[in-house]
């Protein structure tokens, strides 16, 4: 029974960190964002719809925070985060997340929606009694710009 409570709580831990991810995305907190990693995470970004291939990739708490500032491109984001697989094996763990993150662009034209299905692929590690990313994948699986009214 205890076994199978430590993985509760594992699952949950792992899902609160996911879930802090995101709403600092969308406040735009990005440090808050960087702590999500261990001190020389990995952060790979396959930006290009429908391809694996990674278009940058950043190493450590630093250098993750400077990639997140891309986000002051937009007005407002929202990351919306879907399922979570995770297979623990002990102080480790990996899993797969998906999103629907929504972000407001404002051009003369007027208001754009950039909307983008996404699967990060994450591996964990408990460090200090605290599950961290060490190494996060994003890969951006489609994407629409259209119109916003109003």
């Amino acid at each position: 029974m205890t076994e199978h409570l430590h993985e509760a709580e594992d699952r949950v831990a792992l899902r609160a960190l996911v879930d802090a991810y995101g709403a600092a995305a969308d406040a735009k907190r990005y440090p808050d964002m960087a702590a999500c990693f261990v001190e020389d995470g990995r952060f790979t970004m396959c930006m290009t719809p429908g391809e694996d291939q990674p278009t940058a990739v950043h190493q450590g708490r630093a250098e993750i925070e400077g990639a997140m500032a891309a986000l002051d491109a937009f007005v407002a984001t929202t990351h919306l985060i879907g399922a979570q697989v995770v297979e623990l094996d002990g102080s480790t763990a990996r899993g797969e997340a998906t999103c629907v993150a929504l972000h407001v662009l404002v051009r003369p034209t007027g208001r754009r929606l950039l909307t983008m299905g996404i699967r990060y692929e994450d591996r964990f590690g408990r460090h200090d009694g605290r599950w961290l990313l060490e190494d996060r994948r994003l890969v951006v699986l489609w994407q629409e710009l259209r119109p916003m009214e109003g």
